[in-house]
């Protein structure tokens, strides 16, 4: 029915433009049928650091999962203090062989256990914070040695604490905006406190058990949730890999300025009617080069600034024919990167359409009826003159028989 929402998850197994077709059948066959356009981005391989103080079961199912995703994995066991032994997954580029300010500088995101943390070097901890404050994002894993060394001050820290709290031995079901597993999963003996931060994954109770604050350009997170290789032992590798996809994408070294941003998943681009594009540009002035792949020629669209700082920059365009579109994001005349987009034709997604006009329509008549409403509650009757004069006639001639019978 119109207005009722619905989702469908797949994993594509190839980058490009894909066209999905969602059917309707019936008793009696096929009754509707409309296509879903999909852009998959060839996604960057990115660099995960993992810092363990002894190895663990739960690093070593993130290294061999990440691996095989195609990401570059170095994992440092720390050995003894300033010593670690690395293993390293799809790295051939690398050339260090212990951890250097340059390896993090490249890093996407570093996941580093409380105890090794806790006994890392002042300097190499100055490192850590120069990269995630270029960008690098640092999950930090709670354990007892970390709320101890809480109380220390460290400046990417700030606002954290972790608080003794008993727990149940079931363990809890982690959710956060998409989730569907019912698996439960042990937490640390502790309850994490954050101030100045944002939840990044909760409990069915709403306790937060993984939250971040920004430091910079980067972010820093700390997790008191526990065994997350339950999802892949359990054969829910999906729910792992979207937990793991999810952290990369919140806490991830951003992409270099500029970069375009997708289309908001609302959209929903017709011929003729305006559209929006957006670009993470910073100070830069960035230019669109639109155009259908095949027909019209190119469209060239300035951005504008928005006046309240935003890094972003926007255009707005009228397509001018349905089916996929090339967009290509330039800065001081070179490109930087593209993406695709799909106009839908007047013929799909009707239904879409015309409710969407409806609910319009609806907010259009609310707002009149508000208005109308607040005209009456609101309204002034104009008082005949004579009333007026009428009541001061009377006034005085009270008072007038009042004096005389007094006299």
């Amino acid at each position: 029915m119109a207005g009722d929402t619905f989702e469908l998850i797949t994993h594509p197994k190839a980058a490009g433009l894909l066209e999905y077709r969602l059917r309707v059948l019936g008793s009696e066959g096929e009754l509707h049928n409309e296509a879903v356009p999909v852009y998959v981005r060839s996604g960057e391989r990115p660099l995960l650091y993992v810092l363990q103080s002894a190895p663990s079961f739960e690093t070593r199912q993130l290294r061999n999962w990440a691996g095989d995703s195609g990401a570059t994995v170095v994992t440092d066991t720390v050995i003894t203090q300033g010593r670690e032994l690395r293993q390293r997954v799809n790295a051939e580029q690398l050339v260090d062989d212990r951890l250097t300010p340059a390896l993090l500088a490249i890093t996407g995101l570093a996941v580093v256990d409380g105890r090794a943390w806790s006994g890392l070097e002042a300097s190499r901890r100055a490192w850590f914070e120069t990269a995630v404050r270029e960008g690098m994002g640092l999950l930090i894993l709670a354990d007892r040695e970390l709320a101890t060394y809480l109380d220390d001050d460290d400046m990417l820290l700030l606002g954290f604490d972790l608080v003794e709290r008993e727990r149940d031995e079931d363990g809890y079901v982690p959710v956060w905006e998409g989730s569907e597993s019912e698996q439960q999963l042990p937490l640390l003996g502790m309850e994490l406190v954050h101030r100045d931060g944002a939840a990044l994954t909760r409990i069915e109770s709403g306790e937060v058990v993984e939250a971040y604050r920004n430091v910079g350009l980067g972010r820093v997170a700390i997790s008191v949730l526990r065994e997350r290789h339950r999802w892949l032992t359990s054969g829910d590798e999906a729910t792992y890999t979207a937990y793991w996809a999810r952290l990369l994408g919140r806490l991830g070294r951003p992409a270099p300025v500029p970069y375009l941003l997708p289309p908001a998943d609302d959209t929903w681009p017709r011929p003729q009617r305006r559209s929006r594009l957006c670009a993470i540009a910073g100070d830069a002035d960035v230019t669109f080069d639109v155009a259908p792949l095949q027909g019209e020629p190119i469209l060239k669209l300035e951005s504008a600034a928005p006046t309240t700082g935003d890094p972003r920059r926007c255009a707005e365009f009228w397509p001018g024919r349905p089916g996929w579109h090339r967009v290509s994001l330039k800065a001081d005349g070179e490109r930087q990167n593209e993406a695709y987009f799909y106009v839908f034709g007047e013929d799909q997604w009707r239904t879409h359409w015309r409710h969407s006009r409806q609910q319009a329509t609806l907010r259009r008549a609310l707002a009149i009826a508000a208005d109308e409403a607040a005209m009456t509650r609101t309204a002034r009757v104009d008082i005949d003159p004579l009333w007026p004069w009428l009541v001061f006639m009377l006034s005085a001639g009270l008072l007038w028989l009042e004096r005389r019978l007094h006299d």
